[in-house]
């Protein structure tokens, strides 16, 4: 026995999402030691999932954000905002790759206590990419030119629907 495993490193933490299957030995214990969190190197706690995510305070906020690590039942991290969550994400995705989202999920609970898995796996990936990185357009020529035109004036105008249909589809 290791003198500084606690009881938590041996009895199988509550599924927080029916249906997903423990890892484990068959009688559902853990065979793996908890893992560091991603968020601050702690270690990663581990919460009964009909319980209420958040501390006393919870009357006081609207919404808390969850990652969970479905793969071991770890809680890796809580946050207010959503966009501080995907923003552990997208760090993780950075410095791992894709893979490192294969097993997190992202959990809102609202002030009525009620729960709902917002994006797990690649979907969470992805979330977390098109929500952080707003990457800025370059124009090419041809809208370089329209925006000028249009500065100066010299963009082409339609009196109804019909005359415009027939000027778009002029050049096909």
């Amino acid at each position: 026995p290791d003198p500084g495993a606690t009881h938590r490193d041996h009895y199988p933490a509550p599924n927080p999402r029916p249906g997903l299957a423990r890892t484990g030995d068959a009688n559902g214990n853990r065979l793996t030691p908890r893992r560091l969190t991603r968020a601050g190197g702690g270690h990663a706690t581990r919460r009964d999932p009909h319980r209420r995510l958040g501390s006393g305070d919870m009357e006081a906020r609207a919404m808390i954000y969850a990652l969970w690590d479905f793969e071991t039942n770890n809680l890796v991290a809580e946050y207010d905002e959503m966009h501080e969550a995907l923003a552990l994400v997208l760090r993780g995705i950075e410095r791992i790759g894709p893979d490192d989202t294969h097993s997190l999920s992202l959990e809102a609970e609202d002030e009525q206590g009620e729960v709902h898995v917002i994006a797990h796996g690649r979907d969470l990936a992805t979330l977390a990419r098109q929500t952080l990185r707003r990457e800025q357009l370059v124009p090419n020529e041809t809208t370089i030119a329209a925006i000028q035109e249009a500065r100066e004036g010299k963009l082409h105008s339609a009196a109804d629907v019909d005359d415009l249909m027939a000027r778009l589809n002029a050049d096909d």
